[in-house]
Formats: C-alpha cells, structure tokens, sequence
C-alpha cells in the first residue's frame, strides 16, 4: 500500500485551478469536480473549505460519493440536525433501488441508531418499508453466503486440542 504524503500548497493550488477550468469546459460534469475539489481539500486538511466543496457538490445534484463523505463528517461532528436534511435532500436523488437502499442504511449507521424507526423515521413509511424488506434481504443473502461457506470447505470450529 502506497503511503499518502503530504500535498505541498504549490501542488494544491494547481490542483484547484485545474479542477475550475475542467468545470468551465464541462459544466455537466460540475457535481463531480466540485466533489473532487472538496475531497482533494480534504485530504490536505483544510476542513472548512472541503466541507464547503462537498455542500456546493451536493446542491448542484446529489451523488452518493459526495453524501456519504458530507455524511461521515456530519457523523463525527453530531450535526444531527445537519444529517437529517442531507438524508431528506438525497434520498429522492437516488434513482435506482440500490442506491436509495444505501443512502437510508448510510442514513441510519450515521445516526448511530439501531432501529430503522430511530436512525430514518423522518423517512416516508414506503421507504421505512423499502429499507426493512431490502435489509431482511440482504441478511438472508450473507447468512446464506455464510453457510455455503462453511458447508464448502470451511473447516468446521472445533474446540479439539484447546
């Protein structure tokens, strides 16, 4: 694994200018380059103005990379309040079943709650009842990965020779 070094200023800010002039030729692509630019910041340890990239990412369409890096933060920081409207303002973005799946368990893992009721109840009851179905699926699949595991050559725990 390649060790991450620190990113001089100088390299920084070129990084920064040309993340801009992408956006000026693409502008379809702003989402994702503002993303960029905040992670980028980020990583170099500038808190504030990659919080503020990630926000201007998402208020120009909300991606699940730049909601999970926001969410993490809000996380961290107990913004609950901040998390809730990030969760409401991403949740109807997502498109496919998979990526609104993610976005609720995200939603309830960042709120360190247990129960689907406590970490999502500002969700709709449709997507409380999603949430619930897509997980019990999702349990079933890895308990049955497990067992096809063991059956298949996983040796079987034995308490011999202890």
């Amino acid at each position: 694994m390649v060790k991450r070094q620190n990113l001089s200023a100088e390299l920084l800010d070129a990084a920064i200018v040309c993340l801009a002039r992408a956006r000026q030729s693409k502008q379809d692509n702003d989402p994702d380059l503002t993303l960029r630019k905040g992670e980028l910041l980020l990583a170099a340890g500038q808190q504030t103005q990659g919080v503020s990239a990630l926000r201007e990412s998402m208020a120009l369409r909300p991606t699940l990379r730049a909601f999970q890096a926001l969410g993490k933060i809000y996380a961290a920081e107990k913004k609950t309040e901040d998390l809730v409207a990030l969760c409401k303002r991403t949740l109807p973005a997502m498109k496919s079943d998979e990526s609104r799946y993610a976005v609720l368990d995200s939603c309830l893992e960042f709120s360190g709650a247990t129960a689907p009721e406590a970490g999502i109840g500002w969700a709709s009851p449709k997507d409380l009842s999603f949430y619930k179905a897509r997980r019990r699926e999702v349990e079933a699949r890895q308990s049955a990965a497990k067992h096809e595991k063991e059956r298949n050559g996983a040796p079987p725990e034995s308490t011999a020779g202890r």
